[in-house]
């Protein structure tokens, strides 16, 4: 991609994706701005990012590895430099990446499940979390995180709540 990246990360710590992200922009901007005379940021706004269930987790993986394939820099994932499909191929091995991702045996041909078609509804399902920053998965996977923090994930009905609803309509009624 020229004008973004995409991750698929596990942070070993609460704030250390955030912190390793801030730091990366921070040092690249340095280093940019020094080689070529200019100032400020490099990358335009914030990374957008959201738990994942395994399912979703999955469509991710899929997603990020054939986006330069979607965006017609290479006519096969694992053909792309930047990736780390050609890495989960077995056509190269690559440091950066988790040696316990994948796990062993869950996909048996990379190559043949990349050029599988990307499941829409999870792709988009994914879209939509990330950009509000909320996990992104079944129910199940969504009371289990709910259970964690002691508070409610899942999106609210806009509005005041349906008691203050009531106490304004009886304010305005007697106002008049």
């Amino acid at each position: 991609m020229t004008n973004h990246i995409h991750l698929v990360a596990v942070p070993k710590e609460e704030h250390s994706l955030g912190h390793g992200l801030r730091d990366t922009h921070t040092v690249y901007a340095m280093y940019f701005n020094s080689r070529t005379a200019l100032s400020g940021h490099v990358w335009q706004g914030r990374y957008y990012s959201c738990p994942l269930d395994d399912a979703h987790l999955w469509a991710a993986v899929r997603y990020v590895e054939r986006n330069p394939v979607k965006a017609g820099l290479v006519e096969r994932a694992e053909d792309y430099r930047w990736s780390s499909a050609a890495a989960h191929c077995g056509l190269r091995s690559d440091a950066l990446l988790s040696v316990e991702f994948p796990p062993q045996g869950v996909i048996e041909d990379w190559s043949t499940w990349l050029a599988q078609p990307e499941e829409e509804g999870l792709v988009a399902r994914i879209r939509k979390e990330t950009s509000t920053g909320r996990p992104c998965g079944d129910a199940a996977f969504l009371d289990q995180i709910e259970a964690q923090l002691k508070r409610s994930v899942r999106p609210q009905k806009r509005g005041p709540k349906p008691k203050r609803i009531t106490e304004l309509n009886a304010s305005q009624t007697t106002s008049m």
